[in-house]
C-alpha cells in the first residue's frame, strides 16, 4: 500500500479500505502540521497538532465524496488551511479571559515541591505516551477526555462503527496504562 499513489489510495478508501486513509494520513500529516504551524504561528505547536488532527478528521468524513478534480495533497492542504483560518478568526472574536484572583497563600496552597514535581513528571509522561498513539487513537482519547463524549457519541460524530471506536479506545488505554505504570502505585 505504501507504493500506491494518492489517487489509488483515495479509490481504495472510497471502496471501503480504512487502511488506505491511514496511509494517506501517514504520508501527508507531517506536511499539514508544518502548514498549520506556519499559518497560526510556531508558538502554538500543540494547537497546530490539534488543528492538523481536525483537518484529517474532516478529510476522512468528506473523502467518500471526493471527485478527484484536484490532487489529494491540494485538497487536504486546502482543508488544513481553512481549519487554521477558522481557528485564527475564532481567536480574534474570543475576548481574553480574566484569570481568577489568587488566594492570599498562592495558587498551590497545600502542595509540596514533591507534589509539584510529580505533577510535572506525570504531565510529561502523559504527553510522551500520547505522542505514541496513532492519530485515530489520539482523536478518540481526546474526544472522550476533553469533550466527555461516550463511545456511542464518538462513533456518531466520527461516522465510525461503535466497535471501531471501542477497539481504538482499548488500544489507546492499553498504551496509556503501560506508559504510565510507574505512577500507578506511587502515593499521591
Amino acid at each position: 500500500m505504501q507504493g500506491a499513489d494518492d489517487g489509488n489510495l483515495v479509490k481504495e478508501f472510497q471502496a471501503g479500505s480504512n487502511a488506505a486513509f491511514d496511509e494517506l494520513q501517514r504520508r501527508w500529516e507531517p506536511r499539514m502540521f508544518q502548514l498549520a504551524c506556519k499559518t497560526i504561528g510556531p508558538q502554538y505547536e500543540d494547537q497546530a497538532r490539534d488543528l492538523t488532527q481536525d483537518a484529517f478528521l474532516r478529510a476522512y468524513r468528506a473523502l467518500k465524496k471526493f471527485r478527484g478534480e484536484s490532487k489529494f495533497s491540494t485538497w487536504v492542504h486546502t482543508i488544513t488551511r481553512n481549519v487554521c483560518v477558522d481557528w485564527i478568526k475564532h481567536q480574534q472574536r474570543t475576548p481574553p479571559t480574566t484569570p481568577l484572583p489568587e488566594s492570599p497563600a498562592g495558587p498551590f496552597i497545600g502542595l509540596t515541591i514533591d507534589d509539584l514535581e510529580r505533577r510535572t513528571m506525570l504531565k510529561t509522561a502523559v504527553d510522551t505516551v500520547m505522542a505514541t498513539l496513532t492519530p485515530h487513537e489520539r482523536t478518540v482519547t481526546r474526544l472522550m477526555h476533553r469533550e466527555g463524549l461516550s463511545r456511542r457519541q464518538i462513533a456518531k460524530r466520527l461516522g465510525w462503527p461503535e466497535g471501531t471506536v471501542a477497539t481504538r479506545m482499548r488500544s489507546a488505554f492499553t498504551k496509556l496504562r503501560q506508559g504510565l505504570q510507574e505512577f500507578k502505585d506511587e502515593p499521591r
